[in-house]
C-alpha cells in the first residue's frame, strides 16, 4: 500500500513538474513574440492623398493587434510647415468621408472635418492624433477617403494619411506579466524536478538496502 502511495506522488509531481515546464516554454514564447515596441511603430495603413483637390483614395488596411483603445487617422505632410499657426490653419475647410470595410462588407463610416483631421506640426516629426475610429479586431480591411470639402491651404505639399493605434503604454504590463509567468513556471519545474529526483534517489538506494530474499530450498 505504502508503495503504491509513494508511486502515486512522484507521477503526481512530475505531472506538476511537465506542465510548469510546458507553461515556461508557453509564456516564454509568447513573450518574446510581444513586440510592444513595434506597436507604436505599426502604420495598419499609409496612402498618399491630395486633400486640397477632389477625390476618391483606397488602401488596405491591417489590423495586426487588437487591444489599442482607438485607431487614429493622422495626416503627415511635407516639407512641414513654419509655425504651429499655420499648420492649424492649412486644412481650413477640409471635409472627408471615411469609410472602413472588412472582408464580408460590414462597414466603419464616419465624415471628418478640419476640427478632426488635426496637421503635421512644423517643430517636430510626429503627426497629432486626429480622426479617431473604434478599435477593430485582427484581420484586413480596406480603408476609403472621399474629399467633400478641399483644404486650399495644403496645396502644393506631398500628403500621407496614416492610421496608427492609440495605447497608454499600459500595454508594457502584458510583456511583463507574460515573462513574470515564465519565470514562475521555470522555478516551479526546476524545484519540482529536483524534488523528483531526490525522491527517485532515495527510492532507489532504498531497494538497494534492502536484503535479497533468501533462496526457497
Amino acid at each position: 500500500m505504502r508503495a503504491a502511495l509513494r508511486l502515486i506522488g512522484r507521477t503526481l509531481l512530475g505531472l506538476v513538474c511537465l506542465t510548469a515546464l510546458l507553461g515556461a516554454v508557453v509564456y516564454g514564447v509568447q513573450a518574446w513574440r510581444l513586440d510592444v515596441d513595434a506597436w507604436h511603430a505599426a502604420e495598419p495603413c499609409r496612402v498618399t492623398v491630395d486633400l486640397s483637390r477632389e477625390g476618391r483614395y483606397e488602401a488596405p488596411f491591417h489590423q495586426e493587434y487588437a487591444g489599442s483603445h482607438s485607431e487614429w487617422l493622422v495626416l503627415e505632410v511635407e516639407p512641414p510647415f513654419a509655425s504651429p499657426e499655420e499648420a492649424q490653419d492649412a486644412p481650413e475647410g477640409l471635409a472627408l468621408k471615411v469609410w472602413l470595410e472588412d472582408d464580408d462588407g460590414e462597414a466603419f463610416e464616419t465624415e471628418a472635418t478640419a476640427a478632426d483631421l488635426l496637421t503635421l506640426a512644423g517643430w517636430g516629426t510626429a503627426p497629432w492624433p486626429a480622426l479617431k475610429i473604434a478599435p477593430l479586431a485582427r484581420g484586413d480591411y480596406r480603408l476609403e477617403l472621399e474629399v467633400l470639402a478641399l483644404a486650399k491651404g495644403l496645396a502644393g505639399r506631398k500628403q500621407q494619411i496614416v492610421a496608427r493605434y492609440e495605447l497608454c503604454g499600459l500595454e508594457g504590463l502584458i510583456d511583463t506579466g507574460l515573462t513574470g509567468a515564465a519565470v514562475v513556471c521555470s522555478v516551479v519545474a526546476l524545484a519540482g524536478g529536483r524534488w523528483l529526483w531526490a525522491i527517485i534517489r532515495r527510492s532507489r538506494r532504498r531497494a538497494q538496502a534492502e536484503p535479497a530474499p533468501a533462496p526457497q530450498a
